[in-house]
């Protein structure tokens, strides 16, 4: 954990900029850049995860609700191989409805630059681009909304089960039962 500054605040953090394969849901690649002045949520998500996929209900509203302050962008980063084929993504952004653009991540790229530790994981962004916000996420909207971080701590993969729920240097093996 990062040490208070000598006037009791922590240091900004800047946002690392969105990298990946391309993106669904947008006639341009996304920056930062392109987004300051708005709150960007970024839903670190993977279509084979079911949790993910109720954080993608979950965000509906909000995204109606905040239209003109928060910009929501998935950061689809898939955890098995299949997950990596792009017409897979494409096939699931149509099946599940997602309107707001998706940042396909099938290195990890921005996973691993977020550090992100588990699926799903909420980050939440200022407007001036600066990261203030992180949630590992299981969804039930009023235990995993960023206006409940004690919550979305506790109700966490990594809490529950006393470790990280994948390494972020590799993609983990599917072991034969």
């Amino acid at each position: 954990m990062t040490a208070p500054r000598p006037d009791g605040r922590r240091p900004r953090v800047r946002a690392p900029e969105l990298r990946g394969r391309g993106w669904l849901n947008t006639d341009r690649p996304l920056s930062l850049a392109d987004l300051r002045g708005r709150f960007v949520l970024a839903d670190f998500w993977t279509f084979c995860c079911v949790n993910c996929l109720h954080v993608l209900d979950e965000l509906r509203p909000l995204e109606e609700k905040y239209a003109g302050e928060l910009a929501a962008i998935g950061v689809h980063s898939p955890k098995f191989v299949h997950e990596a084929d792009p017409d897979a993504l494409k096939a699931a952004v149509e099946r599940y409805e997602v309107a707001h653009p998706v940042l396909d991540d099938p290195d990890l790229e921005t996973w691993q630059a977020y550090t992100a530790r588990a699926w799903p994981t909420l980050v939440l962004v200022d407007p001036e681009g600066y990261v203030v916000a992180q949630y590992a996420v299981e969804g039930t909207s009023t235990r995993s909304t960023p206006s409940s971080p004690t919550c979305a701590r506790s109700s966490s993969p990594r809490a529950r089960s006393g470790g990280a729920s994948r390494p972020t240097s590799r993609r983990p093996r599917s072991r034969a039962t």
